[in-house]
């Protein structure tokens, strides 16, 4: 009876020979058929058989030999077919989609530029001088003559002080006087009439003239004065323009002074306009706006 067993081994012969060792048979005896021969990481694979399915005719021994033959098929795998690359029809599709895409966003810019363009056409163009109010235009405003004080300046000045320093819980009297326009002296105890270098009382003598000339054609300069700090800042004033401009022609060049306000700025451009060695300049933005002190070219 015919028995066919499958072995494995690392090589073909390590296959045989125990697919032999297994049947108990000789080379001679058996029919061996290689699967597979093995490789790096693959074991070789036989099958063997031993015995014949049905007795030989008789006669048929006499043209047999005597060995009999081993048949070795072989059985290799065939290698798989690398996969081959995108055809023609594929690349041109994938260049297509490329093109299709940068046109839609070209279209999409184009169409956002000519939104905007389309929003600055149809929104009118305002200049800022729409907005400026009349009275404010320098240019287009009359000049106005200056005037001297009337009962009714006195009048409207010496109210709204009163009004406005009751407001304030300060107890004072007003001397007036409609010299060089109206000067006005308060009278009082308390001291924060005058504020830090006179911002109080240039806030309040701002304020006065505003309120007393605003409807008027001609202009009458009201000046505020309070425990004669007006006399001993323009004393000030004069010892420490002349102390700069020394400064400057000593050393021969310019000198800056410290921030101070408009009125100040004025008392010390007119006295050191008497100075030919000299020439001053306000420079800087208000708050900060100050008096530069050049010497004079020669």
């Amino acid at each position: 009876m015919k028995k066919t067993i499958e072995v494995s081994a690392k090589k073909v012969e390590d296959a045989i020979a125990e697919g032999l060792a297994i049947l108990g048979v000789t080379i001679d005896e058996a029919e061996v058929k290689i699967i597979s021969t093995g490789g790096l990481f693959k074991k070789a694979k036989i099958e063997i058989s031993t015995g014949q399915d049905d007795p030989a005719p008789q006669g048929a021994a006499e043209s047999v030999s005597a060995k009999p033959s081993v048949k070795l098929v072989t059985e290799t795998a065939q290698p798989e077919k690398p996969a081959k690359p995108e055809g023609k029809a594929d690349k041109k599709l994938e260049k297509a989609e490329k093109a299709a895409k940068r046109e839609s966003k070209s279209e999409t810019k184009a169409e956002v530029k000519a939104e905007i363009k389309a929003e600055k056409t149809s929104k009118p163009e305002v200049k800022p001088e729409t907005f400026k109010r009349e009275r404010f235009d320098k240019k287009n405003r009359e000049p106005r003559e200056s005037a001297p004080a009337t009962p009714e300046t006195i009048a409207a000045a010496e109210g709204f002080l009163s009004k406005t320093l009751q407001l304030a819980g300060i107890e004072a009297t007003l001397n007036s006087e409609a010299e060089n326009g109206l000067s006005i002296n308060i009278v009082t105890e308390e001291s924060a009439v005058i504020g830090h270098r006179g911002e109080t009382l240039d806030a309040l003598q701002y304020l006065t003239n505003l309120v007393v000339n605003e409807s008027r054609k001609s202009f009458t300069k009201i000046s505020l004065d309070a425990f004669g700090y007006r006399g001993r800042r323009a004393e000030s004033l004069k010892r420490m323009a002349e102390k700069m401009a020394d400064k400057c022609v000593r050393q021969n060049r310019r000198v800056a002074l410290e921030p101070m306000n408009n009125s100040d700025r004025k008392e010390i451009h007119a006295f050191l306009s008497e100075n030919s060695m000299v020439v001053t300049r306000s420079e800087g933005a208000e708050p900060n706006r100050r008096i530069v002190i050049y010497p004079a070219k020669k």
